[in-house]
């Protein structure tokens, strides 16, 4: 694992250090922590961050930066201490801004802190950061408990996002994994997000809520878990709601479960879920396609 983590960041910091003209500071030879680092750098520099644990709650602040570890998550964690979100976007950020080889842990994120709630891993709040090759797990929030966006498009890729559970709250646009909230084309590309529970919501692995055209694409999405009566849990793969517009194309859904019987994927108000999806156990219902075990519940949605 480490040997994976390794060659991933080694191409990140080859890919950055061709395209950025700036500045590397490392750290903790020249700043002794990772958010000392950003404090320290300037658009287009990177900051290069040495193995080791490094307890922490990081901002961005708006900087076109890259945050890489030297040697990958395996190696590489940034542990959020149970205070606050472990890594915040909240500032106008681009796809320029990129973090990078981390393990991020031990976040928490409730109605007392920055985020409100949201987000325990990440939080993206109007900004559209790339988010790429991190593990993000053992993370607590309310909704979007691995990673949260709020109106923003960020690239979500390469990441494993697991083992993420909910805290403080029931209802909610929920979203064990990852939550998008508010119209974004956000890209969530080839992660894996498993293992991920809630309780008294939706959407064990994704929670999407008006998500404007978002493309969910080449994930695994498995094994994630979502319970509770009052309100039903249902959607332990996918939710979909409020008029997104989704785009969900060659992904793998499967092995999740839901107090009710809407295991994967709970789709409302969508308009595109384009196939191929991996499903069992499939019959027509009244409002459209709706699968039991691995697939799409539909209500009041189209899809093609």
């Amino acid at each position: 694992m480490q040997t994976r983590w390794g060659t991933l960041a080694a191409t990140m910091l080859a890919v950055t250090a061709g395209a950025n003209a700036g500045n590397t500071i490392h750290v903790p030879l020249d700043q002794p922590g990772i958010q000392a680092g950003i404090d320290a750098a300037s658009n287009g520099d990177t900051v290069l961050v040495a193995p080791g644990l490094y307890v922490e709650n990081i901002n961005f602040r708006g900087k076109a930066i890259t945050v890489i570890s030297e040697q990958g998550g395996g190696a590489t964690i940034i542990d959020g201490g149970g205070r606050d979100t472990v890594a915040t976007f909240a500032s106008g950020e681009g796809l320029s801004s990129v973090l990078s080889g981390f393990t991020l842990q031990n976040g928490l994120s409730t109605f007392s802190t920055p985020s409100f709630g949201d987000g325990g891993g990440v939080s993206i709040r109007n900004t559209s950061p790339t988010i790429q090759n991190n593990l993000i797990w053992n993370n607590r929030a309310c909704n979007g408990i691995g990673i949260h966006i709020s109106f923003g498009s960020p690239l979500i890729q390469g990441n494993t996002i697991t083992t993420n559970t909910r805290t403080g709250c029931s209802g909610g646009i929920g979203g064990a994994g990852l939550a998008i909230n508010g119209p974004t084309t956000a890209q969530i590309l080839n992660n894996v997000i498993t293992h991920n529970s809630l309780f008294g919501g939706g959407g064990g692995g994704l929670s999407l809520f008006g998500a404007g055209a978002p493309t969910i694409r080449g994930n695994i999405i498995s094994q994630n878990s979502v319970d509770g009566v009052s309100p039903c849990a249902s959607g332990g793969g996918i939710t979909i709601g409020g008029q997104s517009d989704a785009v969900i194309v060659n992904n793998l859904i499967t092995s999740n479960s839901a107090w009710m019987w809407r295991r994967d994927l709970l789709a409302v108000d969508s308009k595109r879920v384009a196939r191929p999806l991996c499903y069992k156990q499939h019959h027509r219902g009244k409002y459209g396609r709706r699968i039991q075990r691995s697939g799409i519940r539909s209500v009041r949605g189209r899809f093609r």
